[in-house]
């Protein structure tokens, strides 16, 4: 069992919390790692153009429910978690602002139930709500942000922001494109075996050859709707000026399934590829 010191021991869960603010900044969008009740849905945005006010950031998450105490939520497994452990003490602090008199509040969930939960706020105005000092249990936690019937915004607080550690590892192979033919869609890699279930960013390598036909190869994160001709992805193109081989690496945002997409198409040509390998060399986790 992991001993903390006793300074460490009350575990901050605002400290905790994944991909927020966004890995990409996108607004308007739904953040990785979050997921919804029924009747629930939740936005990335920026605090400016949602509430005019940038006293605790300037990213927000919006809430926005059609039943009483639906709720965004982020799941905290033991069994993955570096710090988060049953047996722990724990608190979160939350700033929430309330649209038109709508009641909002922050819970801490266990697969065993409620561990506690905050008052309540109706406020048009950052309000902090507090869960305080709880003792972890069950085989999971998440934090639950909870709306009435309404839209709340939701900055979960703390002065170190959770970061992310990069590990190397041998190259693995996590999708083999050889005897592939003009396939030209996106399709998914899960590369969790390969890596782990806190990865967010996965450092990859395509290789391609083949020397009669032309190809391209595409990566992009999950659920993105970037085209393949989009010139911020990643690309390498085999064929007449390029040459029969192609070899390219970059990094590649994963969501919380660890999976990304890729596309092959073959743009001249009309037998398959000769050879070709996406490899996995390194990823980024949440710390």
């Amino acid at each position: 069992m992991t001993t903390y010191p006793a300074q460490l021991r009350v575990l901050d869960f605002g400290r905790e919390v994944m991909n927020f603010p966004s890995l990409e900044q996108a607004n308007a969008t739904a953040p990785a790692w979050f997921q919804v009740s029924a009747n629930a849905t939740l936005t990335e945005v920026g605090a400016t153009a949602s509430v005019s006010d940038e006293t605790y950031g300037t990213r927000a998450l919006k809430v926005v429910t059609t039943a009483t105490a639906a709720y965004a939520a982020q799941r905290h497994t033991y069994a993955d978690q570096p710090r988060v452990k049953s047996g722990r003490t724990a608190f979160i602090q939350v700033a929430v602002w309330a649209v038109g008199g709508v009641a909002a509040r922050v819970r801490l969930q266990s697969s065993a139930g409620s561990l506690g939960v905050s008052a309540d706020t109706t406020a048009a105005a950052w309000t902090i709500l507090t869960v305080p000092q709880v003792t972890l249990n069950g085989t999971y936690v998440e934090p639950r942000f909870e709306v009435d019937n309404g839209t709340a915004y939701f900055i979960p607080l703390t002065p170190a922001p959770r970061g992310t550690i990069f590990k190397w590892r041998d190259p693995a192979t996590v999708k083999t494109l050889t005897g592939i033919q003009d396939e030209n869609t996106w399709t998914d890699i899960d590369c969790t075996s390969s890596t782990s279930n806190l990865a967010c960013m996965a450092l990859l390598q395509g290789f391609l050859f083949d020397t009669v036909d032309d190809f391209k190869l595409f990566f992009r994160r999950n659920g993105s709707s970037q085209a393949a001709n989009d010139l911020s992805l990643q690309t390498m193109a085999l064929g007449a000026s390029q040459g029969d081989f192609g070899f390219f690496q970059t990094v590649t945002i994963l969501d919380d399934s660890q999976i990304f997409e890729y596309l092959l198409d073959r743009t001249g040509g009309a037998t398959p590829l000769d050879a070709g390998l996406v490899n996995l060399t390194g990823f980024w986790e949440w710390e």
